[in-house]
């Protein structure tokens, strides 16, 4: 049940992290995980994503 969930809740943080990066929204939190847009699959040639990560 266990991975069921954290996978469920992986997959919801990928969809925010993209609906985020689209209208420019920002996350905060103790910890976190940014995947490269269409992960596991390759990116769009001339793909321009800028990330701000502050620490």
């Amino acid at each position: 049940k266990n991975i069921v969930h954290q996978s469920n809740m992986m997959l919801l943080l990928l969809i925010m992290i993209m609906v985020a990066a689209a209208q420019n929204i920002s996350f905060s939190g103790d910890h976190g995980i940014i995947y490269s847009p269409g992960y596991p699959d390759n990116y769009t040639n001339q793909l321009n994503q800028h990330y701000i990560i502050s620490v």
